[in-house]
């Protein structure tokens, strides 16, 4: 609290302490807000009055440790091709190598090893390292940590990737990830389930495990049990109402007001990874290359696009997006981009409108449309990093 000039009032350092005289705790104040200014003026920037806290928790572990999830590996996975396709053709073994796997000890050792490399290596590594969080709880499948609203999302994504191992390495398959650029890569046939971290080969829980992030982006001043609550509730909601492997936030704004959204990470042929655009489209917003008035016209118009065809909302999409592109761009640079941004948005909205759980303790969801201009103006939040 004290990197904001709020808390340098004469009336908050006698409240701190009360033996400070009128006089003392306002030239204390006063030099409080010169110092302030000073840490400003040197690191070029001012801390965003909002925060996230993020709250991470495996999908289906119970079915994972019990040996009962479909994605747990059948016996003819675990031979080598050629066996595995002599022994197709005997009917004594054809039943067999479609059955799940033993639990064995062996395999329970696996899952918790690997759960182990993820809460104990991979998790402190992005949130500490790669961005400017904070890890307060990682054990297992369960995280909890602080983060600035700017890097909440990529977080979120790098910690779903990582848990299952979908992460690309741009140079030598075997490169180490601390040392050697790498993308996530949702979907990859390469992708084994075995990363280099830290000159080892560690075990991720593989490509077909999941996870659900909650996140609530909440007011320095917000109580904190209520923000924790919020995420908690975010969390539940990627679960419950997103249908699990989601991303669901909640924002808390000092007005009052809250907004909630979620998807799932990525599409079900996994082709489009709906956290990547939005990532895209903070980093849009912050170059100015889209207005920030774009947001808050489509939520204005919403109603109106939910009763047109997908190409009438395609239409009137790149029309929106060309009249509120960036200043700076040319003619025919905000035609190509209003184009490309429309396809983008409705490749998100499918994804959106796929996203669903239990619908029966889910409540009714607003239409796809509606839930993009609702998630576009949480990245407007984000960027801008306060209330306007």
């Amino acid at each position: 609290e004290y990197l904001f000039t709020d808390t340098w009032t004469s009336k908050h350092l006698r409240e701190v302490n009360p033996n400070l005289t009128e006089e003392e705790a306002e030239a204390k104040a006063q030099e409080g807000r010169r110092l302030l200014g000073r840490l400003y003026e040197a690191v070029g920037t001012q801390p965003k009055k909002y925060y996230a806290i993020l709250f991470m928790d495996g999908d289906h572990m119970g079915r994972w440790l019990s040996g009962t999830h479909r994605g747990l590996a059948q016996f003819g996975d675990i031979l080598h091709p050629e066996v595995r396709q002599a022994l197709k053709n005997d009917p004594q073994w054809s039943g067999i190598l479609g059955q799940k796997r033993l639990m064995t000890p062996a395999v329970h050792a696996a899952i918790s090893g690997a759960l182990a490399n993820f809460s104990l290596k991979l998790v402190r590594w992005v949130i500490e390292e790669r961005h400017a969080g904070r890890v307060v709880y990682a054990g297992g499948d369960d995280v909890l940590a602080l983060l600035p609203v700017d890097d909440v999302l990529s977080a979120a994504r790098e910690l779903r990737a990582l848990f299952s191992g979908e992460v690309k390495v741009n140079g030598p398959q075997n490169a180490d990830l601390r040392h050697v650029s790498w993308e996530v890569s949702f979907g990859d046939q390469t992708c084994t389930g075995y990363i280099v971290f830290g000159g080892e080969l560690l075990l991720t829980m593989g490509p077909t495990a999941t996870a659900s992030i909650g996140v609530a982006i909440a007011h320095h001043l917000h109580p904190l049990d209520l923000a924790l609550q919020a995420a908690r509730r975010a969390e539940k909601a990627a679960k419950e109402t997103y249908g699990r492997n989601a991303l669901a936030v909640e924002v808390l704004k000092r007005s009052g007001e809250a907004i909630s959204v979620g998807t799932q990470f990525y599409s079900q042929d996994k082709r489009t990874d709906a956290v990547a655009i939005l990532q895209e489209f903070c980093e849009e917003l912050q170059a100015e290359k889209i207005s920030a008035k774009f947001p808050y016209v489509l939520s204005a118009e919403v109603r109106t696009l939910e009763a047109l065809p997908r190409e009438a909302q395609k239409a009137e999409l790149r029309r929106l997006l060309k009249r509120h592109a960036g200043e700076k761009l040319g003619r025919e640079e905000k035609e190509e981009q209003a184009r490309e941004w429309a396809k983008k948005l409705l490749r998100l909205v499918a994804i959106l409108e796929a996203s669903h759980g239990n619908e029966d303790k889910a409540p009714p969801k607003p239409p796809g449309l509606e839930r993009l201009s609702n998630w576009l103006l949480v990245c407007s939040f984000i960027v801008r990093g306060s209330e306007p």
